[in-house]
């Protein structure tokens, strides 16, 4: 089951004095500094450096002080997203993609430099490195998994959707269904893409002539992923899945009881 952290930033900048001003003036004030000002690009990637982000910034600007005192940067990197980071003695960082209005775990502010408006193009960039084949029209930042790494949805156009994790400089991609039957939810894609990519799976099987109306992803065992699967003008049955996404084992649902909570599907119901 997928284990999801969302960011403890989210705490942190919401109840904590630090960005919790940003709606009532906290921005580049009297103090602040111009992105080509090279003390605060210096001050910004000290910042970053000290917070261990993966950035190295082409340019910053000073967003005011915190009720603690602490500067606040706005940076932009030259690969990937910018952030917004706080020059506390103890620095923290925090991904422009988490601030963005399309879902992700922090909406109350927002990055304000150009470079890093404009998210579709990093979620772009993310999906072809991770050699994920669609035109990108959105993404989300959805926070960390349990083991550290960060969690990314990314939309596609007329396609289905698919989940990133990044781990260290590789990347892992997790189909919608897969994301579904691991406890996940994926927001960027509907059912009907969902459907379509499923077919893509049955491909050179025996179930290669069926067209889903209705998938259901039914949990992870330690055998695989299972499904529930009802072909238009076809068989009802439950799919196994190995851990390589191979079809391994196609099972009746008259036989499937105690699989999960077996099949739920009424035939007679088929979607248009």
């Amino acid at each position: 089951m997928i284990r999801i952290v969302l960011l403890a930033l989210a705490s942190a900048l919401v109840a904590g004095p630090a960005l919790a001003q940003d709606g009532q003036g906290l921005g580049t004030t009297s103090r602040g500094r111009a992105g080509s000002d090279a003390f605060v690009v210096e001050a910004a990637q000290r910042a970053l450096d000290g917070a261990e982000a993966d950035c190295r910034v082409t340019g910053a600007v000073s967003r005011g002080r915190d009720a603690n005192g602490d500067t606040h940067y706005e940076a932009v990197c030259a690969e990937g997203p910018g952030y917004v980071v706080i020059g506390s003695p103890q620095p923290q960082a925090f991904s422009c993609l988490a601030f963005d209005a399309s879902g992700g775990p922090l909406t109350g502010t927002s990055c304000r430099l150009p470079e890093n408006r404009d998210a579709r193009r990093h979620y772009a960039q993310m999906a072809a490195d991770a050699g994920v084949d669609c035109e990108v029209e959105e993404g989300r930042l959805i926070g960390m998994s349990a083991d550290g790494h960060m969690l990314y949805e990314i939309g596609c156009r007329r396609a289905a959707g698919v989940w990133l994790e990044q781990a260290g400089g590789d990347w892992e991609v997790t189909d919608c269904l897969t994301v579904a039957s691991q406890g996940g939810e994926c927001r960027l894609t509907s059912d009907s893409q969902a459907r379509a990519s499923f077919a893509l799976r049955l491909e050179g099987s025996e179930l290669a002539g069926c067209t889903p109306a209705d998938v259901r992803a039914m949990g992870r065992g330690a055998d695989g992923d299972y499904f529930e699967l009802l072909c238009a003008g076809g068989p009802h049955v439950v799919t196994r899945f190995d851990m390589d996404r191979r079809l391994a084992e196609i099972i009746p649902c008259a036989e499937a009881r105690k699989i999960g909570s077996g099949c739920r599907y009424n035939p007679d119901d088929i979607r248009p």
